[in-house]
């Protein structure tokens, strides 16, 4: 054995104390009915119903039998819920010899029977009851086979006893242990009939961690050995969700999927996160994969809610719980497991899931669309909908049309967004523009310095004024031709074109006469036009022609004629009619002697209006500007010679506006221009634009331009149906399979099905636990995929070669790897959950009157959690009362977070009585008084009549205050035969125990009372039992986390009660803190109004002013609430909670958290609750405001009715 193993066999030999099975007790609680009366024992051999005042019949003697048997039963009752060890028996014979060496005598009990001492409240009097099977004590029986050399056989020596039915007789047992030892002559063997406690299985316990050996080499169980940390996985695991059987939180789910993947973990899990839950999660999980698991809890009720929530999802067939290894079996653990079903197709079980999967997708794949980032932008739609909401409250709003091309857009990420607004920012401070003006002369202007600048302003000073070229153009034109026509101009480009008309008349002169001008042309034109043209009118001759090319020859001056005589005719016949439409008369036209005058003029004109429209910019103006109006054509001059300072920022912007425009921005840019924004509200503008782009541009993703808000509705309910289909047909396929499994591996094992069956029939006796896998394990196997036990029974039940595939310890917190090692080296994967906040490792002795063992220093939870990858659980599994602002800020259990109330705080009450009570002469204390034990009597009568359904624990900080409370219960309930109706009909028995003995125990309403009442003086003592001991704290903890709907403090205490000299003990400050708060309670709901997005403000607002009393972001983590809505009958209640598919709603693990888990936990509390979908708010928020008010009327119609 290696030196690590050794050390842990030392902790578990000192366990359980002396070991009584072989010397004597010192224990002062032995109930000892030796010489109890005749017919009492009479009863009890027969194995009738005894009770212990037909045992013991002397007054007195019974009223010491009884003080005995309340200790023995409080002792053995906390050793078997809290160790999961079953030490209290039936102890008759006692056999006794010399050992050398020692002073001291063993002696040791002969025949052990199983019993239990029942209370029967609310008297003093106790029933004993007996167990079926009868056993020779084991001990002896190892003692006798190896100190003394006799091989006796216990199952032979035992039947000697047997009578019918459940009677036994001690008598022939021990006269035969005398002949097969009666040649030892120092072994007596006396009758003695006694109730005690024994450390039964810790020889088992011990040879079984010593019989490990290399198992403790590899695996997690080497690696706790050595301590050393275990390098955790690198790779996200598969998830298993859509294999799960029962609703779990996310991070249980983050818990299941790391453990499937094969992973060993250590779960930091405070109460309230539902850890019996993810157990039974796991190991149908496993059981799914075909992997058998072994649960290993020293807490016999952790077990137990295990196995109530396998039996939630119809598994729990899955899990045998082996409670007592002494107990025979019974048949019907393999008789009544997986009964034969009618079969099922594996597509019925697929149905629900491809139904949820489908509806899924769609809500996942619209979630995703609105808030994945949009690359290259980095932003999501819902973003886009916040931004744009946010801006249209600007004043004044932005309201720029344009929308920027994907090309566009592409090219503009967030940093490129940041640079435009900064950029055209810049331009419109360095005016590129001008605010509040109507008029925008340099707009558009092409000048790149001063010099630019200088030559425009004078180009148009020459050209502006009275005495400016414009002016002189017009009066030099009519000047010229004064005398011959007063031209039609309406713009200068007119005057260019009349002079550029009289220049080509003179060309024409210059060849023909001037009675060109004078003669019709139009037969002329017929006679000289080429062969083949079409001449209209009528044909002419021959003669005809020849006699008009004569004519229109004598039309020519002399000289070389022209190469085209008919094309010179047209030309003159075009500008006859020119003549005429520029002087408004007929006539031969005139040539003005000085008209080259005329021409200097205008050319002047034309340079300077040329480059002023080359400047400009604008394209219209360039091609315009020389036939812009006279008086159109002065203004905008006038403007632009008056605008000098608008020119002079010209170079200053244009760089810019190039770059803009170069990059597809001219839109904008023009925009902005013609709108004339002012500088500050350009930045909100080109924001604008870019967010409805992008909205625009993103909005083509079919997940989200495809999908209506009814069409999202419809998928949610479909898959909230189909989801908790899929739970039920998961678990039916698991069972299944198992059953099938099951019944081929059954007929493997046809000899042990016989004995099974034989048993089961009454014609054999089951064999104990401890014998079981050696006679029916394969079938056990087969029928069970999952076994738990308490650590300390292992060796009993376990064999060596016996393995699992995975190892799970629950409550690690309270145990250790001496205890817990045999169970882990058998494993090949491990998982340990523990919270280090509660109560620590606690040690027992069978053997009341010998200390127990120190306390260890440290638990398996502490171990875990600094070898083994880990994993914290933070999120409510139910929607227990909140209580982290009642508890200090280092426990974990303040860490948990709850799903928001309606009403703050409704959940947890404190009762306040005036309980005085005297001294305890041999404690010094005033732990229980009437006063508070009534008014527990009161809340438990009242929770019996409004609450039948709800299970009811009364937790206590002593144990006398405990037995008051029940007594009186009991006495209740005697007196008032409805009361003993309704306390029998809870679905979970009512529990009665001090906190110590609450640990992963819960009840729906939990009433905890304090006890320690005032002296007859008024004064509190400042010893308050456990509560002032090192683990005050954690009691004062446990207490507040056993509720898992409501809670009731009742006490004397006040917080100011407990500040006295011992204030800062951990479980004085503890209980004061928690005091405080019920006294003094502080809100627990959030408003995040700041936090809300502009889209989700503007529709809050929009309810306010509708006169409803609205909430923002209230709960914490997960469990937020959008939109809580209060009740207008009562605004202090809230009564409809209102979610939205914001960034929360899309941060959650999954649609089945976020569409139905935390919707039904809101619902449980008494929220009514409502759905709305941002695309539909961004949409239309009056129609979602109408469905807010119609869910209101709904939600107080349904409350009313």
């Amino acid at each position: 054995m290696s030196a690590d193993v050794s050390r842990l066999r030392r902790e578990l030999m000192e366990l359980g104390g002396p070991n009584t099975l072989l010397w004597p007790a010192r224990d002062p609680h032995v109930v000892d009915l030796s010489t109890a009366h005749p017919g009492g024992v009479a009863m009890l051999l027969s194995g009738r119903d005894a009770r212990l005042s037909d045992l013991v019949r002397e007054p007195g003697a019974l009223l010491r039998a009884q003080r005995r048997a309340a200790e023995l039963t409080e002792h053995v009752e906390r050793i078997a819920e809290e160790h999961g060890v079953h030490t209290g028996f039936l102890a008759m014979g006692s056999a006794s010899w010399a050992v050398p060496g020692e002073d001291e005598r063993p002696l040791a009990p002969v025949v052990l029977r199983r019993a239990t001492l029942r209370r029967l409240r609310p008297g003093p009097d106790f029933a004993l009851d007996l167990a079926h099977r009868v056993e020779i004590n084991p001990a002896l029986l190892t003692y006798l086979r190896r100190a003394l050399r006799r091989d006796i056989d216990g199952e032979a020596l035992a039947d000697l006893g047997r009578g019918d039915g459940r009677g036994f007789n001690p008598t022939p047992i021990l006269d035969e242990l005398r002949r097969l030892c009666a040649d030892l002559p120092e072994l007596n063997i006396t009758s003695r009939i006694v109730l005690a406690a024994f450390p039964y299985g810790k020889a088992e316990a011990l040879a079984d961690l010593a019989g490990l050996g290399d198992r403790t080499a590899h695996g997690p169980a080497a690696a706790l050995l050595r301590g050393e940390p275990v390098v955790p996985t690198q790779t996200e695991p598969d998830s298993v969700a859509d294999a799960a059987v029962l609703d779990i939180t996310a991070d249980q789910q983050d818990v299941l999927d790391r453990v499937a993947a094969g992973e060993d973990l250590y779960v930091d899990a405070p109460p309230g996160t539902g850890i019996a839950r993810l157990v039974a999660s796991v190991i149908a999980q496993a059981a799914g994969e075909r992997r058998s698991v072994l649960l290993l809890t020293e807490k016999a009720a952790a077990i137990e809610a295990v196995v109530d929530d396998l039996k939630e999802a119809g598994l729990e067939d899955l899990l045998t719980h082996v409670v007592d290894p002494a107990a025979e079996i019974d048949p019907a653990v393999v008789v009544d497991r997986w009964p034969r079903r009618l079969p099922e197709s594996e597509r019925s079980f697929d149905n629900p899931g491809r139904r949820a999967t489908s509806a899924a997708h769609l809500l996942d794949g619209h979630t995703h669309a609105m808030h994945e980032p949009r690359e290259p932008w980095g932003v999501s739609i819902a973003q886009a909908h916040d931004a744009i909401v946010g801006l249209s409250t600007r004043r004044p709003a932005p309201r720029s049309r344009v929308r920027l091309s994907g090309q566009v857009l592409a090219r503009l990420d967030g940093e490129g967004r940041d640079a435009l607004v900064e950029q055209m920012v810049g331009l419109a401070t360095r005016k590129a523009w001008h605010p509040g003006r109507s008029d925008q002369p340099w707009a558009g202007a092409r000048l790149h310095g001063d010099a630019d600048v200088d030559e425009v302003l004078a180009a148009v000073d020459r050209l502006r004024g009275k005495d400016g070229t414009l002016a002189q153009l017009r009066a030099t034109v009519r000047e010229v031709f004064a005398d011959i026509a007063e031209p039609r101009a309406a713009t200068p480009a007119d005057h260019g074109r009349f002079l550029a008309g009289i220049e080509e008349i003179r060309d024409t002169v210059d060849v023909f006469r001037p009675e060109v001008f004078d003669t019709p042309l139009d037969h002329l034109l017929a006679a000289t036009a080429p062969k083949g043209a079409a001449v209209d009118g009528e044909s002419l001759g021959v003669v005809e022609k020849r006699r008009l090319r004569a004519q229109a020859r004598r039309l020519l001056r002399p000289g070389r004629p022209p190469e085209d005589l008919h094309a010179a005719l047209q030309l003159a016949s075009q500008q006859r009619r020119t003549w005429s439409r520029l002087t408004g008369g007929g006539g031969r036209p005139r040539i003005p002697t000085d008209m080259d005058r005329a021409h200097t003029a205008y050319e002047r004109v034309y340079a300077d209006l040329t480059h002023v429209a080359s400047v400009i910019g604008d394209d219209h103006a360039s091609t315009s500007l020389l036939d812009t109006p006279w008086d159109e054509l002065t203004a905008r001059l006038d403007a632009l010679g008056k605008d000098t300072a608008g020119a002079r920022v010209v170079p200053t912007v244009i760089a810019d506006l190039d770059d803009l425009r170069s990059r597809g921005l001219g839109d904008l840019v023009d925009d902005l221009a013609a709108r004339r924004v002012p500088a500050e509200s350009v930045a909100d503008e080109v924001l604008f634009v870019w967010w409805t782009s992008v909205l625009a541009e993103s909005g083509r993703d079919e997940r989200f331009a495809q999908v209506t808000g009814a069409q999202l509705d419809e998928a949610l309910r479909t898959f909230v149906v189909a989801d908790r289909a899929s739970l039920g047909a998961n678990a039916a396929r698991i069972a299944t399979r198992q059953r099938e499994l099951f019944h081929i591996d059954g007929r493997r094992h046809r000899a042990a099905a016989r004995q099974v069956a034989a048993a089961h029939e009454g014609l054999l006796t089951s064999p104990p636990w401890n014998q079981a896998f050696g006679r029916w394990g394969g079938l056990l196997r087969a029928a069970s995929p999952a076994w738990a036990m308490a650590p300390f029974v292992i060796g009993q039940v376990l064999p060596l070669d016996e393995s699992f595939d995975l190892v799970i310890v629950d409550d690690a917190s309270r145990t250790t790897l001496a205890r817990t090692l045999s169970g882990i080296a058998r494993g090949g994967q491990l998982l340990v959950i523990g919270d280090r906040g509660q109560l620590p490792p606690d040690t027992w002795t069978a053997d009341a009157g010998v200390a127990a063992p120190a306390r260890p220093r440290s638990s398996l939870a502490d171990l875990a959690a600094g070898v083994l990858p880990s994993a914290a659980l933070r999120d409510s599994a139910y929607p227990r009362p909140r209580v982290d602002n009642l508890l200090g800020p280092d426990t974990t259990a303040a860490e948990v977070v709850h799903p928001p109330a309606p009403v703050p705080r409704d959940a947890v009450h404190l009762v306040r009585v005036e309980g005085r009570g005297v001294l305890d002469e041999r404690t010094g204390l005033v732990e229980t008084t009437t006063a508070e034990v009534d008014e527990v009597l009161e809340r438990v009568r009242e929770h019996l009549r409004r609450y039948p359904r709800r299970t009811l624990g009364i937790v206590t900080f002593g144990q006398l205050h405990a037995d008051r409370v029940a007594d009186a219960v009991a006495g209740l309930a005697q007196s008032e035969p409805e009361v003993a109706q309704a306390l029998a009909a809870l679905r979970e028995p009512l529990l009665i125990k001090p906190a110590e003995r609450w640990q992963r125990q819960q009840r729906d309403t939990v009433v905890v009372a304090v006890g320690f009442g005032r002296t007859p003086q008024g004064r509190v003592v400042q010893r308050l039992g456990a509560l002032s001991g090192v683990t005050g704290a954690e009691l004062v903890l446990i207490a507040a986390t056993r509720a898992r709907r409501a809670a009731i403090w009742v006490t004397t205490i006040d917080p100011g009660d407990l500040a006295g000299d011992r204030g800062n003990l951990p479980g004085h400050r503890a209980l004061r803190t928690l005091l405080t708060g019920l006294v003094e309670p502080t809100p627990t709901q959030s408003d995040g109004s700041a936090q809300l997005s502009p889209l989700l403000a503007g529709f809050v607002q929009r309810l306010r002013d509708g006169g409803l009393v609205v909430t923002t972001d209230v709960g914490m983590g997960e469990h937020r609430v959008d939109i809580a809505v209060a009740d207008p009958r009562d605004p202090q209640r809230m009564l409809l909670a209102v979610d939205v598919d914001g960034p929360g709603y899309a941060g959650l693990a999954s649609t089945r958290q976020r569409d139905r888990i935390l919707v039904e936990r809101l619902t449980d509390l008494g929220w009514a609750h409502l759905r709305l979908w941002t695309v539909d708010i961004f949409a239309d928020p009056a129609r979602q405001e109408a469905q807010v008010l119609r869910a209101i009327r709904e939600a107080i119609a349904k409350e009313e009715s």
